[in-house]
């Protein structure tokens, strides 16, 4: 074969090869964006705290996530090595796809990091005890915290309140306000409020049902 032939096989190759680089790059921005969703999710979970008898359908639901995220993991790996042991035999230009692929490995393993620090913090909430801390210089929040401490149904609570302000929340994918009057706390649903045992008891199973079928 005559080095004009073997060139343009090599331009050939390489032109394959930028191709499969800029998929595996479409592959990880993917990934990116779920990080970002991710650690969305983290930092709503920092506001409270995991109902204890409620975290191990929680901690299986994020270890299914996990194993979805290790098989796409190892199957980008695959790709990625594949890639590099033949960036190894080319030219200049191909020096830099292979740097393209150092940077691309080492996102993988911050990924990695990322998925670690998550387990750690499922196990962490597994550990508590109490359902939700105040902000103990809102008395509305105390109250709430009072309240969501003492029940003892777990199916009430398998949509928690995380505060966005004073008096109003995100229960689940919905934005609620509560007010307290007489000591009873009120949930205002549409145009008017309705006490918190009436309103778990209805919208729970609603926002149960929306994220399962977001899952």
């Amino acid at each position: 074969m005559c080095i004009r032939d073997r060139n343009k096989i090599l331009q050939a190759r390489n032109l394959h090869f930028e191709d499969k680089i800029n998929q595996l790059t479409d592959q990880l921005n993917q990934y990116i964006r779920a990080n970002s969703e991710l650690k969305s999710n983290v930092s709503s979970l920092e506001q409270l705290l995991v109902v204890k008898e409620d975290v191990s359908s929680q901690l299986a639901i994020a270890n299914d996530k996990l194993i979805k995220v290790y098989k796409e993991k190892d199957h980008l790996k695959h790709e990625l090595d594949m890639g590099a042991n033949y960036v190894i035999s080319q030219d200049e230009k191909n020096y830099d796809l292979q740097k393209i692929i150092i940077y691309l490995k080492n996102v993988i393993g911050e990924k990695d990091d990322y998925i670690d620090n998550l387990k750690k913090l499922i196990l962490e909430m597994k550990e508590k005890t109490n359902i939700y801390i105040p902000i103990s210089s809102d008395p509305i929040d105390s109250r709430l915290a009072d309240y969501l401490n003492s029940i003892k149904d777990e199916n009430k609570l398998r949509i928690l309140f995380i505060r966005e302000g004073e008096g109003v929340y995100r229960f689940g994918q919905r934005k609620v306000y509560v007010k307290i009057e007489q000591d009873k706390i009120y949930i205002r649903v549409g145009g008017g409020f309705m006490h918190i045992d009436e309103f778990l008891e209805q919208y729970v199973p609603l926002e149960l049902d929306k994220a399962r079928r977001v899952d």
